[in-house]
Protein backbone atom coordinates (compact mmCIF):
# COMPACT_ATOMS: atom_id res chain seq x y z
CA UNK A 1 0.00 0.00 0.00
CA UNK A 2 0.92 2.99 -0.96
CA UNK A 3 3.53 2.66 -3.49
CA UNK A 4 4.40 6.51 -4.25
CA UNK A 5 8.01 6.03 -5.98
CA UNK A 6 8.16 2.47 -5.84
CA UNK A 7 11.31 1.59 -3.90
CA UNK A 8 9.79 -1.00 -1.63
CA UNK A 9 7.51 -2.16 -4.28
CA UNK A 10 10.11 -2.83 -6.47
CA UNK A 11 12.55 -4.63 -3.72
CA UNK A 12 9.36 -6.58 -2.94
CA UNK A 13 8.96 -7.67 -6.86
CA UNK A 14 12.49 -8.87 -7.00
CA UNK A 15 11.90 -10.83 -3.37
CA UNK A 16 8.91 -12.88 -4.80
CA UNK A 17 10.02 -13.55 -8.21
CA UNK A 18 8.33 -14.46 -11.15
CA UNK A 19 5.81 -16.76 -9.10
CA UNK A 20 4.45 -14.15 -7.13
CA UNK A 21 2.05 -11.17 -7.99
CA UNK A 22 2.47 -7.51 -6.18
CA UNK A 23 -0.65 -5.45 -5.92
CA UNK A 24 0.45 -2.27 -5.88
CA UNK A 25 -2.16 0.51 -4.52
CA UNK A 26 -1.83 3.65 -4.30
CA UNK A 27 -4.82 6.59 -4.21
CA UNK A 28 -2.52 9.40 -6.53
CA UNK A 29 -3.46 8.13 -10.12
CA UNK A 30 -0.23 10.27 -10.90
CA UNK A 31 2.24 8.74 -8.28
CA UNK A 32 1.03 5.45 -10.01
CA UNK A 33 1.41 6.71 -13.61
CA UNK A 34 5.01 8.01 -12.63
CA UNK A 35 6.15 4.68 -10.56
CA UNK A 36 4.69 2.72 -14.49
CA UNK A 37 6.84 4.81 -16.47
CA UNK A 38 9.54 4.16 -14.60
CA UNK A 39 9.99 0.36 -14.24
CA UNK A 40 8.41 -0.01 -17.77
CA UNK A 41 8.29 -2.87 -18.81
CA UNK A 42 11.08 -4.59 -15.99
CA UNK A 43 8.47 -6.19 -13.79
CA UNK A 44 5.72 -8.33 -15.07
CA UNK A 45 4.44 -9.29 -11.45
CA UNK A 46 3.28 -5.48 -10.51
CA UNK A 47 -0.80 -4.97 -10.77
CA UNK A 48 -1.21 -1.53 -10.21
CA UNK A 49 -4.54 -0.45 -8.25
CA UNK A 50 -5.65 3.15 -8.62
CA UNK A 51 -7.50 3.61 -4.91
CA UNK A 52 -7.70 4.76 -1.75
CA UNK A 53 -7.45 2.91 0.79
CA UNK A 54 -9.03 4.53 3.53
CA UNK A 55 -12.79 3.56 1.70
CA UNK A 56 -12.76 0.81 -0.12
CA UNK A 57 -10.35 -1.91 -1.17
CA UNK A 58 -12.71 -4.36 -2.40
CA UNK A 59 -11.43 -6.21 -5.92
CA UNK A 60 -7.87 -6.00 -4.47
CA UNK A 61 -7.34 -9.85 -4.36
CA UNK A 62 -6.39 -12.58 -2.34
CA UNK A 63 -2.94 -11.99 -0.91
CA UNK A 64 -1.00 -13.25 1.74
CA UNK A 65 0.91 -10.82 3.04
CA UNK A 66 0.14 -6.65 3.66
CA UNK A 67 2.58 -4.42 3.49
CA UNK A 68 1.89 -0.53 4.66
CA UNK A 69 5.26 0.91 4.73
CA UNK A 70 5.29 5.09 5.28
CA UNK A 71 1.62 5.19 4.55
CA UNK A 72 -0.36 5.67 7.61
CA UNK A 73 1.19 9.11 8.46
CA UNK A 74 -0.13 10.48 5.55
CA UNK A 75 -3.73 9.40 5.95
CA UNK A 76 -6.33 11.29 7.15
CA UNK A 77 -8.02 8.57 8.99
CA UNK A 78 -4.93 5.67 9.43
CA UNK A 79 -8.34 3.37 11.53
CA UNK A 80 -10.40 3.39 8.28
CA UNK A 81 -6.96 2.04 6.35
CA UNK A 82 -6.91 -0.45 9.09
CA UNK A 83 -10.36 -1.35 8.89
CA UNK A 84 -10.53 -1.93 5.12
CA UNK A 85 -7.18 -4.18 5.20
CA UNK A 86 -9.30 -6.23 8.38
CA UNK A 87 -12.22 -6.67 6.49
CA UNK A 88 -10.65 -7.67 3.13
CA UNK A 89 -7.87 -10.24 3.98
CA UNK A 90 -8.68 -14.06 5.15
CA UNK A 91 -7.61 -14.99 9.08
CA UNK A 92 -4.07 -16.09 7.75
CA UNK A 93 -2.81 -13.47 6.23
CA UNK A 94 0.04 -11.31 7.76
CA UNK A 95 -0.11 -7.34 8.07
CA UNK A 96 3.38 -5.94 8.08
CA UNK A 97 3.21 -1.96 9.35
CA UNK A 98 6.28 -0.03 9.23
CA UNK A 99 6.17 3.64 9.79
CA UNK A 100 8.56 6.37 11.10
CA UNK A 101 9.32 6.24 14.71
CA UNK A 102 8.55 9.32 17.07
CA UNK A 103 11.26 8.48 19.13
CA UNK A 104 13.80 8.95 16.39
CA UNK A 105 16.52 11.71 15.57
CA UNK A 106 14.02 13.23 13.13
CA UNK A 107 16.99 12.98 10.81
CA UNK A 108 15.19 11.77 7.57
CA UNK A 109 11.23 11.48 7.03
CA UNK A 110 8.33 13.39 7.97
CA UNK A 111 8.86 15.70 11.58
CA UNK A 112 7.83 14.29 14.48
CA UNK A 113 4.35 15.83 14.77
CA UNK A 114 2.98 14.52 11.78
CA UNK A 115 4.35 10.63 13.31
CA UNK A 116 1.96 8.66 14.94
CA UNK A 117 3.70 6.57 17.72
CA UNK A 118 3.89 2.52 17.62
CA UNK A 119 1.63 2.56 20.84
CA UNK A 120 -1.02 4.97 18.97
CA UNK A 121 -0.98 2.11 15.97
CA UNK A 122 -0.93 -0.77 18.39
CA UNK A 123 -4.31 0.93 19.48
CA UNK A 124 -6.19 1.42 16.58
CA UNK A 125 -4.82 -2.22 15.43
CA UNK A 126 -6.71 -3.42 18.06
CA UNK A 127 -9.64 -1.52 18.31
CA UNK A 128 -10.11 -2.95 14.36
CA UNK A 129 -9.79 -6.89 15.70
CA UNK A 130 -6.26 -7.30 14.84
CA UNK A 131 -3.64 -8.98 17.39
CA UNK A 132 0.28 -7.61 17.60
CA UNK A 133 2.39 -10.27 16.38
CA UNK A 134 5.68 -8.76 16.57
CA UNK A 135 6.90 -5.32 16.67
CA UNK A 136 10.27 -3.66 17.21
CA UNK A 137 12.50 -1.33 15.97
CA UNK A 138 13.92 -0.72 12.82
CA UNK A 139 16.74 1.07 10.41
CA UNK A 140 16.33 4.43 9.30
CA UNK A 141 14.75 5.97 12.17
CA UNK A 142 10.97 3.23 11.77
CA UNK A 143 9.42 1.15 14.05
CA UNK A 144 7.64 -1.93 12.78
CA UNK A 145 4.76 -4.75 13.88
CA UNK A 146 3.31 -7.67 12.72
CA UNK A 147 -0.42 -8.32 12.78
CA UNK A 148 -3.05 -10.44 12.32
CA UNK A 149 -6.55 -10.76 13.00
Amino acid sequence: MGTGPGVFTLQYANFIGEDGIIFALDQSKEALDLFLREIEEKKDNIIPIWRNAETSLNTVGNVDIVMITDVLHHADSPINIMRNVNKHINEDVRVLIAEFDTDSECQIGPPLQNRISKEEIKKLAKSVGFRVVKDGKQDYEHYYMFLMK
